[in-house]
C-alpha cells in the first residue's frame, strides 16, 4: 500500500492491482488528467479491504487477474456491503473479457470494463464518467437521506394516527385481515393501542370483533387505486374516527386518522341544542362581536317576519322603532362589552311596520379562554300581555269609577229622601193657599 492517507472526500480513487507498475502509472495519468482527485493504489486487496471500510472512496478500480482475492472477488464484497454498494467499481482485465466473463462482473455488481493495454484518453474519460455518476448519486443519497429525516419527524410529529398495512387474502382472493406494517406515535394516542405490541400483527388479532366494512373499505382502495375519504364507527375501540387511505403498492395501503369522538358529540350536542332552540317559542338571536347576526331561530321568523338568509350578517338595528333613544341603546351595548347580562323591555319594529314589544335577557358568550365571542339574545313577545294588561287597568278603572258614581247617587238619594219627607211635612202643616204652601 502506497503510504498516503485519503482525503475524505468525493474525489478518492482506490487501485487494486498485484502490479506495482500498473499501480503507479494508472495513478499518474489519473492525478495529472482530473485535478483534486487522490488515487490510492494497493497491491494486497485485504488492506484496500480495510481501507474501504474506513474512508469516503468515489470509484474503485479493481485488476480481475490478482492471485487468492481477485477483482470479481472484491467486488462482490463491495456490492454485499451496505456502506460500501454505492461505490462504482469498475473492472480491468489484461484480454478482451468473454461474454460470460462480462455476465459474470455485471452479476457482482460492475458498472465498467476496461481492457489491457488501456489507452490513457480511454481511461481518463471513463474515470470522469464514473466520478461524475458517483458524485450525483452521493448528491442524491444525501437529498434522500435529508428527506427520509424529514419524514421521519413528520411522521413522528404528525398529529394524526398514520399507519402502513399489508393486505391479506384467503385462497380465493378474497380480502379476510390486514396486517400492521408500521405506525407512528399519534396512532397510540388516537387508538390506546403501542405500536410496539400490534407491528407484525393483523387487524384481527389485534382488534378482536373488528367489523367487516374496514376490510371491505381498504380493499377497495387497492381495486380502485383511488384514496378514500370517510367517518366510521369502532365499536370495539369504542371510538368515531375520521379515515383517509390510499394504496402505495398492489397489497399495501396506507392511513392517516384522527379521532373524532369529541367532535361527534359535540355534533350531538350542538344538534340538540339547535333542535331545542327551532322548538322554543321565544325569539333567539345570536350576534358577533361586532353585532352582525349569525342566527335566529323560527320564532324570530315568525314574530318579526324576516327569514334567517334576510337578516344574516345584518346588524339587528332595522329592528329599531324609533321608540328609545341613543342613550338606550348604548346602555345595552356598554353592560355587553363588559361581559355582564343585560336584561329589559324593547318595543322593535316587524317586517310589516308593526311595533311589538319584547321581554329581552340578552347575553355574551365566552370561549374556553375567557374570551367574548358571540352575543345570544333571548326574547318573548309580551304585546298582547301589555294589551290585555291596558284593557285590565282600564276595566278597573271604569269598576271604580262606576262604584264611586253609585256611592255619591245612594248619598244623594238618602239626603232627597229627607229632603222631600220633610217638604211634604211642611206642607201638612202649612195652611193651603199661603205663599209659603205655594214654594214648597
Amino acid at each position: 500500500m502506497e503510504q498516503r492517507t485519503a482525503q475524505q472526500g468525493q474525489g478518492t480513487i482506490v487501485v487494486v492491482d498485484d502490479s506495482r507498475d500498473n499501480l503507479l502509472i494508472t495513478k499518474k495519468i489519473i492525478e495529472k488528467a482530473i485535478p483534486g482527485v487522490e488515487v490510492v493504489i494497493f497491491q494486497h486487496p485485504e488492506e484496500a479491504m480495510g481501507f474501504l471500510q474506513q474512508a469516503t472512496v468515489s470509484l474503485a478500480i479493481l485488476d480481475m487477474q490478482m492471485p487468492a482475492i481477485n477483482g470479481l472477488d472484491m467486488c462482490k464484497w463491495m456490492k454485499s456491503s451496505q456502506r460500501l454498494k454505492h461505490i462504482p467499481v469498475m473492472l480491468i482485465t489484461s484480454h478482451n473479457p468473454s461474454p460470460a466473463l462480462k455476465a459474470q462482473g455485471l452479476e457482482a455488481g460492475a458498472d465498467d470494463f476496461l481492457m489491457r493495454p488501456i489507452d490513457n484518453i480511454e481511461l481518463v474519460a471513463r474515470v470522469q464518467v464514473a466520478l461524475r455518476i458517483s458524485h450525483a448519486e452521493a448528491e442524491l443519497r444525501v437529498q434522500a437521506d435529508q428527506v427520509q429525516e424529514e419524514y421521519q419527524l413528520f411522521f413522528e410529529k404528525m398529529r394524526s394516527g398514520f399507519a402502513v398495512h399489508e393486505m391479506l387474502y384467503d385462497d380465493g382472493g378474497n380480502p379476510v385481515d390486514y396486517r400492521f406494517l408500521k405506525a407512528n406515535p399519534a396512532f397510540e394516542t388516537h387508538t390506546g393501542l403501542k405500536v410496539g405490541a400490534i407491528v407484525g400483527k393483523t387487524a384481527r388479532e389485534v382488534i378482536p370483533g373488528l367489523e367487516s366494512c374496514w376490510v371491505e373499505r381498504y380493499h377497495q382502495v387497492l381495486v380502485t387505486g383511488a384514496p378514500v375519504t370517510f367517518e366510521e364507527f369502532s365499536q370495539p375501540l369504542g371510538k368515531h374516527f375520521e379515515v383517509s387511505a390510499f394504496a402505495i403498492a398492489p397489497t399495501l395501503f396506507a392511513v392517516s386518522f384522527a379521532d373524532i369522538t369529541e367532535k361527534k358529540l359535540a355534533s350531538a350536542d350542538r344538534n340538540r341544542l339547535l333542535a331545542a332552540l327551532e322548538q322554543t317559542a321565544d325569539s333567539i338571536l345570536i350576534t358577533n362581536t361586532r353585532g352582525e347576526i349569525e342566527y335566529v331561530n323560527t320564532a324570530f321568523e315568525k314574530i318579526t317576519g324576516y327569514t334567517q338568509q334576510e337578516v344574516r350578517g345584518k346588524n339587528p338595528r332595522f329592528l329599531k322603532s324609533g321608540e328609545h333613544d341613543a342613550a338606550f341603546y348604548r346602555d345595552i351595548w356598554t353592560t355587553l362589552e363588559r361581559g355582564a347580562i343585560w336584561s329589559g323591555k324593547i318595543i322593535n319594529r316587524k317586517k310589516d311596520g308593526t311595533l311589538f314589544t319584547e321581554e329581552a335577557v340578552i347575553s355574551p358568550v365566552r370561549s374556553e379562554s375567557g374570551e367574548i365571542v358571540n352575543f345570544v339574545a333571548s326574547k318573548r313577545d309580551i304585546t298582547r300581555e301589555i294589551a290585555l294588561e291596558d284593557q285590565l287597568r282600564q276595566g278597573q278603572k271604569m269598576e271604580a269609577i262606576g262604584r264611586l258614581a253609585g256611592g255619591i247617587a245612594h248619598d244623594f238619594n238618602n239626603i232627597l229622601v229627607a229632603m222631600v219627607g220633610y217638604a211634604e211635612l211642611s206642607m201638612a202643616l202649612i195652611e193651603e193657599g199661603s205663599e209659603l204652601h205655594e214654594y214648597l
